[in-house]
């Protein structure tokens, strides 16, 4: 994928005034297992995100007309974001002058509508006539390796494609669990500007408290470092970070939180809250919005996926209750099945969508190519110099090789 992203950018500045073309061998493309398949249409989405270069996808069966291949290609590309619209370029046999149907004679066609294919995603039966096209093979690039996996990215590898600075601008991210000075430090350090606070009453000094898990679950534990909401208020302050409140309680936490971001100074703009309904009731999202009407207001949807999904009659019904509760963001796991059609209808209905507990940077990135409203994550990703230790979730946070 390093090579495929190289050449793309250096084609872009080479050719800024040309259409340039990814084109793409379906029928060598579906010879690869399932896995392999979602991840070049990952990459494929990457593309249409960035926008800057078209796409084609054909094929060389004599029985493939354009519909059946468009269906192919829905079929295939479900769970990844891929879009085949009217943007998507499709080449079949019935496209191209009679007898004719090589890669060779697919390029030609192109070169013939004004475009200039820059890469060709395929086989072994493709030999390009110029230094311009860069024939990648689906072989090559899924090869196994003989190195340990635990020390190589392997080639197909998505963070081989994305960089840190190529995220979507309009997609907020947010640093979960700051829940210890560490992790606060961390979080600090970084560009993200987004950092979520859990929220409890500490029951031994009645004061607000930065923790995940309840003392009756997980009693606090000898050595243990106590961070109080103030404390990090204040620091998000001095650096100006907005933040996000994640109540564990509700009953007048709700209220002394509130208080506590007016002393601060905090803004609409700076604040995103967050709670499962049966924390703090209606009552309690009813005070966050009369407090903060501009605010981000969020709760979760994870056991409502399935009427959303299968049942979207009934789903929109019941996100039309709970936008009457005054929730604007909702929040849905990243392990969901339906996530990927529960995230497209509620972008019809209107409804934004913020992805959670994702494990790590490839998965990150997978949601980042499904372009919710926001992600929450731990930023575990030492690939790029981030090192989020998490929630303290049951006294478990990451840990990295020294």
């Amino acid at each position: 994928m390093k090579r495929l992203a190289d050449h793309v950018k250096g084609s872009e500045a080479q050719y800024p005034d040309e259409r340039l073309l990814i084109l793409v061998d379906l029928d060598v493309l579906l010879s690869q297992t399932q896995l392999h398949i979602e991840t070049v249409f990952l990459t494929l989405r990457w593309y249409q995100i960035q926008k800057s270069v078209e796409l084609c996808i054909a094929s060389y069966n004599p029985n493939a007309g354009s519909y059946s291949l468009l269906r192919s290609i829905r079929r295939y590309a479900q769970n990844t974001g891929f879009v085949a619209d009217d943007t998507l370029h499709v080449v079949t046999s019935e496209d191209l002058a009679e007898n004719k149907s090589s890669p060779e004679d697919v390029v030609t066609h192109i070169r013939q509508q004004g475009m200039r294919v820059i890469v060709y995603l395929g086989g072994e039966n493709f030999t390009p006539d110029s230094d311009d096209v860069l024939n990648l093979n689906f072989n090559e690039i899924f090869a196994p390796t003989d190195v340990n996996p635990a020390q190589v990215v392997p080639d197909s590898s998505l963070t081989h494609l994305i960089t840190e600075k190529e995220l979507p601008d309009k997609m907020q991210l947010c640093w979960h669990g700051i829940n210890d000075r560490e992790n606060l430090r961390q979080f600090l350090k970084s560009d993200v500007r987004w950092g979520e606070v859990d929220i409890r009453n500490n029951p031994n000094t009645n004061r607000l408290m930065a923790r995940h898990d309840s003392f009756k679950k997980s009693p606090k534990f000898p050595g243990e470092e106590v961070l109080e909401l103030s404390e990090a208020l204040d620091r998000f302050r001095e650096q100006d970070r907005s933040v996000k409140i994640d109540f564990k309680q509700g009953g007048e936490v709700v209220d002394r939180v509130i208080e506590i971001l007016r002393e601060k100074g905090f803004r609409d703009s700076e604040l995103w809250f967050h709670a499962d309904a049966w924390v703090i009731g209606i009552s309690g999202f009813r005070k966050i919005t009369s407090a903060f009407p501009d605010a981000v207001i969020q709760t979760t949807i994870d056991r409502l996926a399935f009427w959303i999904a299968t049942f979207p009659f009934i789903g929109k019904w019941l996100m039309r209750i709970l936008s009457g509760w005054s929730m604007n963001r909702f929040l849905l796991t990243w392990e969901s099945r339906y996530k990927v059609t529960v995230l497209q209808r509620m972008e019809k209905w209107g409804y934004p969508v913020n992805f959670y507990q994702i494990p790590n940077l490839e998965e990150f990135l997978k949601a980042v190519l499904l372009v919710p409203a926001s992600i929450t994550t731990d930023f575990n990703f030492p690939e790029w110099g981030y090192y989020g230790r998490g929630s303290g979730q049951d006294l478990v946070w990451h840990e990295y090789p020294k």
